[in-house]
Parts: C-alpha cells; structure tokens; sequence
C-alpha cells in the first residue's frame, strides 16, 4: 500500500515538473510578445513624434540661375527634410513696350500625367543641389524670338510705332512636395534673355521681377 501511494506521489511530482516547464516556455513567450510589441510601440510613438516635428517645418528649395556663359539652374534643398516629386517648367514673355501685354509667349506644357516636366527630379535630400544646362532651351527660345520679331518688324504700320525695346523675360515654375505628407509646393526664378550683338547668341541674366513672392505657395494637391 505504502508503495502504491509513493508511486503516485511520484507520478504527480513528474506531472507538476512537465506543467512547470510547460508554463516556463509559455512566460517566456508571452514576456517575449510583451518586449516584442512594446519595441513596436515605442517606435510607433518615436516615428510619429518625428513626423510631427516634420508637419510643422516649411521646407525650403531654392532656385538659383548661374549665369554669364554657363548658363544653368540650380535646385537645391535647403530645409530641414527631403522633398519629392520635382517638376520644374518654363515660359518665355516677349516684350515689346513697357507695361504692354507680351507680343508672344512660349512655354514648356506644365507636366500632367501623360506628359513629363521639362525636368524632373524624383527625390531631393537635404543639401543636396542638382543643376540643369539651359542653353538648348536658351538658344530655341531666342530662335522663335529672333522669328517673331523679324515678323513684327516686316508690318508696313510697324515703322510709324513708337519705338519698341525689345526683351524677353524667362520665367522657371519649381513644384515639389514634402516628403512627410506630400504636400505641394511652388515658387519661381526668372532671368531676362539677352542677345549678343557680334556673336547673334543668346544669354541669361538674372532679374529681380517675378510673378509671385520668392516664398513657397502651398498648393492644393
């Protein structure tokens, strides 16, 4: 009898060990889902403080034309975060009196989804500047301008007009968004196209007039 029942004691105490182990594997797994999802968390909380901090920051891009024989626009992020999805078109005014509507205007077709920027920059990191050559565009442009004018000019009423001074203004249109939220931005840089007397080539200076403030215009998107 004395047997039997230490045989029992003994089969309970090896069943009470295999249940400890079994709820041991089960802690330790539930404490790992534990740790596990309040890393998660926390870096839940840490990426949306961040990009709380980000909502709140303006971005700055800017636009800077080098001029005098190297001809160029140069975009560059300045601000505190990437920027995306940069588009960047023209238009040209040709000028004849002051305060007149321009005789003509050329433009790049602004970008839709069917028909690209005339430059397009996928991602902008902060400090990071990109640079386009603009003396294909320059010398077309001053083409079609050299076309319209000799046009112009060749109107018998043309000689009886008062004197016109002849100037094209070139207008650059940058459209970015913020990275965070794809908020869209726009601003602008203009130039003023000028033409070598000897040489019948055309070069751009930089000009203070444009058709907006120099600040980003928050568009809808």
């Amino acid at each position: 009898m004395f047997l039997h029942v230490v045989e029992a004691m003994t089969s309970f105490i090896q069943k009470l060990n295999r249940l400890a182990s079994l709820i041991t594997a089960l802690a330790t797994v539930v404490l790992a889902f534990i740790t596990a999802y309040y890393a998660y968390s926390n870096a839940q909380y840490v990426r949306l403080m961040e990009q709380s901090v980000l909502l709140q920051q303006t971005p700055e891009v800017d636009g800077v034309l080098s001029v005098f024989n190297s001809d160029k626009l140069i975009i560059e992020n300045s601000g505190p975060q990437p920027v995306v999805a940069i588009k960047v078109w023209w238009t040209a005014y040709l000028h004849g009196r002051p305060g007149a509507p321009p005789v003509m205007t050329l433009f790049y077709i602004k970008p839709t989804a069917s028909s690209p920027a005339w430059w397009d920059i996928p991602r902008l990191d902060v400090g990071k500047p990109e640079t386009k050559s603009l003396a294909e565009s320059i010398q077309n442009i001053g083409h079609n301008v050299d076309v319209t004018i000799k046009g112009y000019e060749s109107n018998p009423d043309y000689t009886r007009q008062p004197l016109i001074q002849w100037w094209t203004r070139l207008v650059f249109t940058i459209e970015y968004r913020r990275e965070v939220d794809r908020k869209r931005y726009q601003f602008y840089v203009t130039g003023v196209l000028l033409k070598e007397s000897q040489k019948g080539t055309y070069f751009l200076s930089t000009t203070p007039f444009a058709p907006e403030p120099n600040t980003p215009e928050i568009l809808v998107p």
